[in-house]
């Protein structure tokens, strides 16, 4: 659900959209003081504050990703979640990668440890393009085509997360 902010404050009378205005730079000051990253994703359409976490900007407009109501807003929504996971994975994978840097000893051989993890990450990276590309062949009318292939792309990397957590676990 897009939300214009400036147009329905116009059409309210001054104490309510007063109201609304305190309440929206109240949520989004508790975001920005919990916000993680330095990322313009979730800013409002001016760039001035940070939206709460269920809103981001696309195309001037602010979405409620909660409630989005039509296939375009989805996919924003789900490829702005497809970008926090890849950031997560990535930060994970080069941590793992550290973890494996480690000389060799009785227990453990971790260069190749390391050299079979870089492998499975360029294998991963390949599988995961190749069974996404699956759905948007299997989708070719409509928005529904990008949205089931990102969806895809999300999901395999929620489980490359996991599977990469396990590596860390001492």
């Amino acid at each position: 659900m897009a939300i214009k902010f400036e147009n329905s404050l116009n059409q309210m009378s001054p104490p309510a959209g007063y109201f609304l205005i305190f309440l929206f730079v109240a949520m989004a000051g508790t975001s920005v003081a919990n916000a993680q990253d330095g990322s313009d994703t979730g800013r409002d359409c001016t760039g001035k504050i940070k939206l709460p976490r269920p809103f981001l900007c696309a195309e001037g407009n602010v979405v409620d990703c909660r409630n989005s109501t039509n296939s375009r807003e989805q996919l924003y929504c789900i490829s702005n979640e497809l970008k926090q996971a890849d950031q997560e994975l990535n930060h994970l994978y080069q941590r793992t990668l550290k973890k494996l840097e480690k000389p060799n000893d009785e227990y453990a051989d971790y260069s190749s440890a390391r050299k079979a993890l870089v492998l499975g990450q360029r294998a991963w990276l390949t599988f995961k393009r190749s069974d996404c590309e699956v759905s948007g062949y299997l989708n070719l009318k409509g928005s529904i085509q990008s949205n089931d292939v990102v969806a895809c792309e999300l999901k395999h990397t929620k489980n490359r997360i996991a599977d990469l957590n396990a590596y860390l676990i001492p």
